[in-house]
């Protein structure tokens, strides 16, 4: 299995690890985290730098949890629902994990449109 996590925010990816360490994933599922940054954000370049600290810490996180297999990270320049939906396809993941809410875009709007555009199973994480 092939389980996609966009991650946006370190409030989501704290949801997001919880729920898939909880999960009862399949053996040798492979996890790609991944983030995008807008190229027309005017930090980008320092947003990356915060970006992939997150992602190893949420890889590391990951890794210790002995059922999956293999976990990745991804960082691209592109808006998140177009980044999310060129990896799904390019990947052929089986799932996203995703948070509700973004910092950037009006809440709820990026988890929205991927869940009516996904290919694959779609679940979003709500704070409680």
């Amino acid at each position: 299995m092939k389980i996609l996590l966009p991650v946006e925010q370190e409030s989501d990816a704290k949801l997001i690890i919880d729920f898939v360490a909880n999960y009862r994933c399949p053996p040798k599922t492979e996890i790609k985290i991944f983030h995008a940054i807008d190229p027309a954000c005017r930090t980008a370049e320092q947003r990356e730098i915060i970006v992939q600290a997150l992602l190893w810490r949420l890889k590391k996180k990951l890794q210790s949890l002995s059922k999956v297999a293999d976990v990745t990270t991804m960082i691209l320049y592109d808006s998140p629902v177009n980044a999310i939906m060129d990896v799904v396809a390019t990947w052929k993941a089986d799932m996203i994990i995703m948070g509700y809410g973004t910092r950037d875009f009006d809440p709820g709007s990026v988890s929205k449109s991927i869940a009516g555009q996904a290919s694959c199973s779609v679940v979003i994480i709500r704070p409680p």
